[in-house]
């Protein structure tokens, strides 16, 4: 269990997030002791994202959750469903009844945890609280599929004989993974370093609900490095790990079940200096509202300058030679341009709207729409676009109707549309997108979707992101070619209607709120 299979062995787990409190109804009962151990209490401080699931709920929130259950995957006992999906990625589970094997001894709460190890690597460690140890361990003996033991720090394991699964009960739960990860569990809660005592986690995780059937942990630095890892190093890697990591300190969210919805509230702590506080100026609702009606994805940056300015020094005071090589070109773009970037380009771009839509055709295009503080300074930055251009890039005239200014500029087979109309800038890509940026038919804000999705949000907040899942699941159903994963993923979001999201900036922490309709009646 290595990253190599983490998108799927996340997507199963995804599976029982859906399906938190349908598995009470499976086995078991209020008069049987309950396995309440808190899965933060056995995974590695140096975690660097967890995943934790009430499994069974109760009171209100058991009720809305089981009802969110029967409308996404159509079953009230989904169980056993979530552990073959599991089972198709954690061997070990592989052959096992959910009601026989797994009800029995099932505590509250189960959680996954992504882990580095010493070589670099990055390791998945599964969590599941128990209520019957011995039930456990019986579960693990009939897979069959860690036939070896071992002990580590007076554990008794079981493992597979490459190594490569590792299962044992501990702290009151079963721990899951590749011999690695669990002895490393092993050691960090012998030496009390687990991942509930780390700073960083509970500053984040304390200003969240207390009330929630899934919490998610994500630590801002560790995800640079996998995200890295994931690209295989190189210029790429090296740009992106220092604009991710001086975002914020670490990322923490909680899943409700409501009627009728499910939210996510988050938060992230140390986004003072960030882009997330940009955002908290205002100006991103106000910017996707005046987007295409037809548009399936809108997101609003509240100062597209600004949050650009902030990207570049990120960057830049990153240092090191990637830095020095986008310094140098874009020092060859301003000297090829006769402009500056910051003062010529980045200072009249005030509040945008990113928005994606599909023809009727089937085809994806979208653009980013940008207010401009200074028209005049917009025309004369598109004038110069016209020069030659270092990098491989071409422009040419383009004479889009009703804009000011127009110019295409290709890199290979990418072409952009450039396009500058009174107060309004356009970046667009795709059929129909520029014209639609420049003259929309209707507007997004018009729209019975929108609206909707604005309402479930609450009245204190406003959508600076809007997502219609149905058209996203129509999409991935053309691309999937009918593979199993995009399938199951498709037919959850279209079983949810809208997306809408909105945050606001409580000094150095910002909070955000994320909610998507699903209709259960």
């Amino acid at each position: 269990m290595t990253l190599n299979s983490a998108r799927r062995l996340l997507l199963s787990l995804g599976v029982i997030v859906i399906a938190a409190g349908a598995l009470t109804g499976c086995g078991g009962g209020d008069s049987k002791p309950r396995g309440d151990t808190d899965p933060a209490n056995l995974v590695p401080a140096s975690a660097s994202a967890f995943l934790t699931i009430t499994v069974r709920p109760e009171g209100k929130e058991k009720a809305s959750a089981q009802r969110l259950t029967q409308a996404l995957l159509g079953t009230a006992s989904p169980g056993q469903a979530a552990l073959d999906l599991l089972a198709t990625q954690a061997d070990a589970l592989a052959g096992l009844s959910f009601a026989d094997d797994v009800d029995p001894w099932l505590g509250d709460r189960v959680a996954i945890a992504v882990t580095p190890s010493e070589s670099g690597d990055n390791d998945l460690l599964l969590v599941a609280a128990s209520r019957d140890d011995e039930k456990a361990r019986a579960s693990i003996e009939k897979s069959g599929k860690l036939p070896d033991g071992g002990t580590f720090r007076n554990v008794s394991y079981s493992r597979s004989a490459d190594g490569k699964a590792a299962a044992a009960v501990v702290g009151g739960a079963m721990l899951l993974g590749n011999e690695r990860s669990l002895q490393q569990a092993i050691t960090s809660i012998a030496d009390d370093s687990v991942l509930s005592g780390a700073a960083s986690y509970r500053s984040a995780t304390g200003e969240l609900p207390a009330a929630g059937i899934a919490t998610v942990y994500v630590d801002f630095g560790a995800v640079a490095e996998t995200i890295g890892g994931l690209l295989g190093g190189g210029a790429t890697a090296e740009l992106l790990a220092p604009v991710i990591g001086s975002q914020g300190d670490a990322i923490a969210a909680r899943v409700i079940a409501e009627p009728g919805k499910l939210r996510i509230e988050a938060v992230a702590t140390g986004t003072g200096d960030g882009i997330a506080a940009v955002q908290a100026e205002g100006g991103a609702s106000d910017a996707i509202t005046t987007l295409p009606g037809d548009s399936w994805l809108a997101l609003g940056i509240s100062d597209v300058g600004k949050s650009l300015n902030v990207l570049l020094d990120a960057v830049s005071s990153a240092g090191g030679i990637q830095a020095i090589g986008l310094n140098v070109l874009l020092g060859q773009i301003e000297s090829s341009l006769g402009l500056s970037l910051r003062d010529d380009v980045l200072a009249w771009m005030g509040a945008g709207g990113l928005f994606v839509r599909s023809t009727a055709s089937g085809k994806v295009g979208g653009a980013l729409v940008v207010r401009s503080k200074d028209p005049a300074a917009t025309r004369r930055a598109m004038r110069k676009l016209r020069g030659s251009l270092p990098g491989g890039i071409t422009t040419r005239p383009l004479g889009a109707a009703g804009a000011d200014e127009s110019v295409t500029l290709s890199l290979g087979d990418l072409k952009l549309q450039l396009a500058s109309k009174g107060s309004r800038f356009v970046i667009a890509i795709g059929p129909g997108a520029l014209a639609a940026a420049l003259d929309p038919k209707s507007e997004l804000q018009d729209t019975a979707g929108f609206k909707d999705a604005a309402q479930r949000l609450g009245d204190d907040l406003r959508p600076g992101l809007y997502v219609d899942l149905a058209q996203v699941a129509n999409l991935i159903d053309r691309s999937s070619d009918g593979k199993q994963g995009a399938t199951l993923l498709a037919g959850l979001l279209r079983r949810m209607s809208q997306v809408a999201a909105g945050g606001k900036q409580d000094g150095d922490i910002s909070r955000l709120r994320i909610v998507a309709g699903v209709p259960t009646s």
